[in-house]
Order: structure tokens, then C-alpha cells, then sequence
């Protein structure tokens, strides 16, 4: 399971702890351990990394970025986006 082409669809950790044959809190405290981030951390950023380079080519607008990236409503995804951008996504996608 390549967490990259599951952006857009829910990613459940214990699905993810199942592929690899280990429990989730194994799966987790290794996670960790390896990345510095929780799974969910690191799903976040690279949702919003895939949402900063859509948004920058200019081809789609907030909603349809925010959908195509996996959040489930454009708010959540204009707060996280600010959060970690230090701008909003309107402002980039101008």
C-alpha cells in the first residue's frame, strides 16, 4: 500500500499495520520511529504538499483540490493548508 496513491481515500492504520503483518500499536512506535511523524502527520503533509502543487499549476479551484487531496470539506482544508503554508489557499491559487 503506497500511501502516495491513497491520497484521496480514507487510510485507516490498521489497514496499514494488516499489509505489513504487524499490530497497529507495533505498526505506530515504528512509524514513528522511522519518520519522526505519526501516520497521520505524515498523510497530512503529503496531502497538502499534493494540494500546494495542484493549486500552484492554477488547474482546479480550492473545493476540487481539497476533494482530490482527501478532505472531506474545504474549511478543514483551508485551516490545515494556513497552518502549514502561512497562507491560505486562495491567496496561492490567484
Amino acid at each position: 500500500m503506497q500511501i502516495d496513491d491513497r491520497l484521496d481515500q480514507p487510510i485507516i492504520v490498521e489497514e496499514m499495520a494488516a499489509a505489513l503483518g504487524c499490530s497497529k500499536f507495533y505498526f505506530l512506535r515504528e512509524f514513528k520511529k522511522l519518520t519522526g511523524q505519526t501516520p497521520y502527520q505524515h498523510l497530512l503533509e503529503k496531502r497538502l504538499e499534493r494540494a500546494q502543487a495542484m493549486l500552484a499549476q492554477g488547474e482546479t479551484n480550492i473545493f476540487t483540490t481539497a476533494l482530490a487531496v482527501g478532505f472531506s470539506d474545504q474549511s478543514h482544508f483551508t485551516r490545515a493548508f494556513k497552518k502549514r503554508f502561512g497562507t491560505t489557499p486562495g491567496k496561492l491559487n490567484r
